[in-house]
């Protein structure tokens, strides 16, 4: 499903560089907070995947075990180029969650094509994620050329 063609498309044709939320305390370079005033991905297109994931609150059971998972893979979303953008506040109505008419809990891997790979209102297993990732012929070729 290309950008161009669904809400998602919208969003993710252009995030800008305030995007993301400044001065948080995430873990490394991967794990994001989505400013909910941008609504465009598209800084991010071919240059990483993303995982979106949002949660209707930081304490969110689902929203939290999500998180946890992902950052045991922290090394292999690294690998992957994979960077993780959150949104776990729905109040703040954010342009992306808007876009994507997420009202709860959701995980949607972008590849770095911008085209959605899964959209999923449960939680993506960490081998399935990768999975996806690694059958794109993008990941393929990265492997290749080691």
């Amino acid at each position: 499903m290309p950008f161009h063609t669904t809400p998602l498309a919208r969003a993710a044709s252009g995030l800008g560089s305030g995007t993301v939320a400044q001065g948080s305390e995430l873990s490394g370079d991967v794990f994001r907070m989505l400013d909910p005033q941008e609504g465009d991905l598209s800084e991010y297109r071919d240059a990483n995947r993303l995982v979106l994931l949002f949660g209707e609150s930081h304490d969110e059971v689902t929203y939290k075990s999500a998180r946890m998972q992902l950052e045991e893979a922290e090394e292999a979303l690294k690998a992957r180029d994979v960077l993780v953008l959150m949104d776990s506040n729905p109040s703040a109505r954010g342009k992306v969650r808007e876009e994507l008419g997420i009202d709860g809990f959701g995980m949607v891997l972008v590849g770095r094509d911008g085209s959605v790979k899964i959209d999923s209102g449960t939680i993506i297993s960490n081998s399935d994620l990768f999975a996806a990732i690694d059958a794109t012929p993008a990941r393929q070729q990265e492997t290749k050329e080691g």
